[in-house]
């Protein structure tokens, strides 16, 4: 989880957005005088740390819900394939694949509908 904030901190613009800061610093070092160039340097700092942060943070949620999607496929589909039905893991299903789906079943797969009575489709997780 380390490396993964440190890639925001220190990954693409970020790296320009130091560079401009650690450049202020030294500006203000070689010159006390001149105290823009300090607050420069600890506003890009700031810049940098809080967008890294929520940039981890927004990527973490992501993955989140993303682990979540996963939890809503269901691991076994009832399949009619080379004429006979049988049990196999969501992962096996390939292009062809008949799929039986029951009231209140999840469905395991990108389908195609090919006869239906009183079809009804609940998308809410997937909405809100």
């Amino acid at each position: 989880e380390f490396i993964k904030l440190l890639k925001h901190m220190v990954g693409g613009f970020a790296l320009l957005l130091w560079a401009g800061s650690i450049l202020s610093f030294i500006s203000y070092a070689l010159d006390q005088n001149n105290q823009d160039s300090l607050y420069l340097g600890i506003v890009l700092a700031a810049v940098v740390i809080i967008t890294g942060l929520f940039a981890y943070y927004q990527e973490r949620s992501s993955a989140k819900v993303m682990e979540g999607f996963k939890k809503l496929v269901p691991s076994e589909a009832t399949v009619l394939r080379g004429g006979r039905e049988q049990m196999l893991n969501a992962e096996e299903l390939t292009v062809g694949d008949v799929v039986r789906v029951k009231a209140g079943q999840k469905i395991p797969a990108d389908i195609r509908i090919v006869a239906c009575k009183s079809l009804k489709v609940d998308n809410s997780s997937l909405t809100g």
